[in-house]
């Protein structure tokens, strides 16, 4: 049981008209986890109440679902069923922050997946079903979506060296926005070069094909050689560089390309450390990415990401742990979508601190600042929000 006071200066993420408010979060969770030689069950449900000091009319409730099963009818074949619900009025909460569904107007988001393996010694071969289901409230013009994809996996492992490849089919449907068809192809190769350091290569092909006259189909494609480096017992990276390259193949108006086929670099950091007193993350990324599936259908993008975190362990203080994080997104807009027009730019910043207390092992106090600035060529997009909390968690575990 969490319950939580929070003020925020732009309670909408306004860039004219920025309101102030308080609010308070009362969040009752449960959490359940079942595990036995065959299988394995987690359930985890959070609704949170949110009472604005404004009124009852500006009164909220959000609520997340995540469920987990896995199976093992036999010595090789794994079973596992999966879902994830959000019913929420918090853009933060959509887990994308470069996403341009802001407001406190509801949302829903569904995804929900099936897969069953064949796992041996020497390789693994996966069958994947996923269903995505995103519903947008009390807007005007709702673009709401149903996304089916079927997906094959298959890894080959050898004393020197492993081999991945995917397929996945996809079939999007809007109410407003074009149904498509999409065509993923992949491929993965890790060799060992020496016990710490592992070679790498990724190839990715995507074909987008728009149902309507009107709207763009497109093709993609990233590829990428790399490496990774594990030294020590608590540090690791992982780099690799190559070229993303956007290829239009109908060009409408509203997709008009006036520069053709663009071939950008294409590049993945990521690194981590875990040191005595605290551990610190880092992570850097740059290429298309499709952003059908999102709450806000925005189309293609070239997307960079960048993001780091620290956080103290135990050893630093038994009853407290400090997280300091920033992140960085910029999306450039390739299409004109029901949300976005092409061309746009957008750069967001997000920067969070948070502070945890035991007071009783049962009970913490919390503590947490978090600000979130977006730039944007679009002159409505644009916001700075500041937000401060303070809350009381209480954790029980029945058995």
């Amino acid at each position: 049981m969490t319950v939580q006071e929070e003020y925020t200066d732009n309670a909408t993420q306004s860039k004219e008209n920025p309101k102030s408010e308080f609010r308070t979060y009362i969040s009752p969770g449960i959490a359940y986890r079942l595990e036995r030689p065959q299988g394995t069950l987690n359930l985890n449900y959070t609704p949170t109440f949110i009472i604005s000091a404004k009124g009852v009319e500006d009164n909220r409730t959000n609520q997340f679902l995540s469920f987990r099963g896995t199976w093992s009818p036999g010595p090789y074949l794994r079973l596992g069923i999966a879902d994830d619900f959000a019913y929420s009025t918090d853009f933060l909460a959509q887990g994308d922050l470069g996403a341009r569904r802001t407001g406190t107007t509801p949302y829903l988001t569904n995804t929900g997946s099936f897969e069953a393996n064949y796992v041996s010694p020497r390789g693994r071969l996966g069958l994947r079903y996923t269903n995505i289901f995103n519903q947008q409230n009390d807007v005007p013009l709702p673009d709401d979506s149903l996304t089916h994809i079927g997906r094959v996996d298959g890894e080959l492992t050898g004393p020197s060296m492993t081999l991945g490849s995917s397929y996945w089919l996809t079939r999007g449907d809007f109410n407003i926005s074009s149904p498509y068809w999409e065509n993923n192809s992949e491929v993965r190769v890790r060799w060992p070069v020496l016990p710490i350091l592992t070679g790498t290569f990724s190839g990715l092909f995507t074909y987008h094909d728009a149902d309507r006259a009107l709207s763009p189909d497109y093709i993609t494609g990233r590829s990428r050689v790399g490496a990774a480096w594990s030294y020590g017992p608590t540090g690791s990276v992982e780099a690799s560089a190559g070229v993303d390259v956007f290829s239009p193949q109908n060009p409408t108006p509203l997709a008009a390309d006036d520069e053709g086929t663009k071939i950008r670099p294409s590049v993945s950091v990521r690194w981590t450390h875990g040191f005595r007193f605290f551990t610190l993350s880092a992570v850097y990324d740059q290429t298309y990415q499709a952003n059908f599936t999102s709450i806000e259908n925005t189309g293609l993008s070239f997307t960079r990401t960048a993001g780091a975190s620290l956080a103290t362990t135990g050893s630093l203080f038994r009853d407290l742990t400090a997280t300091l994080g920033f992140n960085w997104v910029s999306n450039e807009f390739e299409q004109s979508t029901a949300q976005v027009t092409k061309g746009t730019k957008d750069q967001t910043w997000n920067v969070e601190a948070g502070i945890r207390y035991y007071i009783l092992r049962p009970l913490s106090l919390t503590l947490g600042y978090v600000l979130t600035l977006r730039d944007s060529t679009d002159p409505t997009a644009g916001f700075v929000e500041n937000r401060v909390r303070i809350g009381l968690t209480y954790q029980h575990d029945l058995f």
